[in-house]
């Protein structure tokens, strides 16, 4: 891949502490990079503050939900590109297991022996809640993420909402390409395991009934594996062999939509998956012109964060991530064919 991209695991383990965002849509169709504001104007040119000069000295610890995941890894990498940008050198992750005592354990830890950040992804939030004030009173910068806290440096935020709306946005764009408004049957993978997962596939239900009104909607699914998403797909093509289209949670259950597509001899031009978080499989098929149109990835703007958590006093600064829909038009930026 020539751009890092996430995985929706995150959200499916982390979602329980995560905080819901109700941001509204632009209710744009383009298939294109729709960026989240961060909720301040922040020069990132560091040569105008005189504050990053003593960054190289730094020591900074990144504590997530598994050193090895591949979202946590991505998140961690592009946390050292910025910082690597402001001359930090010294930095350090570590995984709790989804342990939310070891969270904590390890969290005190980088606190006592004297890190000047940490970045933490956090389990359960309220266990935090002492740890993080004794750390930022002593001095150290915390920044939370996907998790909020009561008290924070800056806080990264993952609008889940916006996330579903992503994918309708470009699965409405592909459909009024393809049938130019007319009636056509769709079908929906969603995942509603929690408030913000809920969120996600709310934003997909009510976005593209907006977007694109002559819209039936035959068939709204909850599962969680792209072995389920294949059955329930194979169920809605078999009571409606007219169905065109298949919105997905994510690009796992994507691809199982796929398939039952592909099974039912429906994989040409004018059927359709969307799906989401950008995994190397859901490149792929889009790369490769197949049944998966659309996917969304999404990064932080680590950039902003750090120059105002690192440069000022200030506390209570939030961000949200930006999500990138990908489709074929700009597949050659994320994907490379090994």
């Amino acid at each position: 891949m020539k751009k890092r991209t996430l995985s929706f695991v995150l959200a499916a383990m982390m979602a329980v502490m995560l905080t819901a965002c109700t941001s509204a849509s632009t209710g744009a169709t383009k298939a294109e990079e729709t960026t989240i504001k961060a909720s301040a104007d922040v020069s990132t040119d560091a040569g105008t503050n005189s504050a990053v000069k003593d960054m190289s000295e730094m020591s900074v610890t990144y504590i997530c939900g598994n050193s090895s995941n591949e979202a946590y890894q991505d998140y961690y990498n592009q946390l050292c590109d910025a910082l690597g940008r402001l001359g930090v050198t010294d930095t350090e992750i570590l995984g709790y297991e989804m342990d939310a005592a070891k969270s904590l354990e390890l969290f005190e830890n980088a606190s006592n022996s004297g890190k000047d950040l940490i970045v933490i992804f956090p389990y359960d939030p309220t266990i935090l809640n002492d740890a993080i004030n004794t750390a930022m009173d002593k001095g150290t910068k915390v920044i939370v993420c996907v998790g909020t806290t009561e008290r924070y440096n800056g806080d990264m935020r993952q609008n889940q909402q916006k996330c579903g709306e992503a994918n309708a946005e470009m699965a409405a764009e592909w459909l009024q390409k393809n049938y130019g408004g007319e009636p056509v049957k769709i079908g929906l993978i969603t995942c509603r395991a929690n408030a913000e997962l809920t969120a996600r596939s709310d934003g997909m239900l009510n976005k593209i009934k907006e977007l694109y009104p002559n819209v039936e909607i035959v068939g709204d699914s909850e599962q969680t594996t792209y072995e389920g998403a294949m059955t329930a797909t194979e169920n809605m093509v078999t009571a409606n062999p007219d169905l065109v289209c298949v919105l997905s949670a994510n690009d796992d259950m994507a691809l199982g939509a796929a398939e039952a597509f592909k099974g039912a001899g429906l994989d040409d031009d004018k059927h359709a998956v969307f799906g989401g978080d950008a995994t190397e499989d859901g490149l792929k098929s889009i790369a490769n012109n197949e049944l998966v149109r659309g996917t969304y990835s999404y990064s932080i703007p680590w950039d902003e964060m750090l120059m105002k958590v690192l440069t000022t006093d200030e506390e209570m600064l939030s961000m949200d991530m930006t999500i990138t829909q990908i489709t074929s038009t700009n597949i050659d930026e994320y994907y490379t064919a090994k």
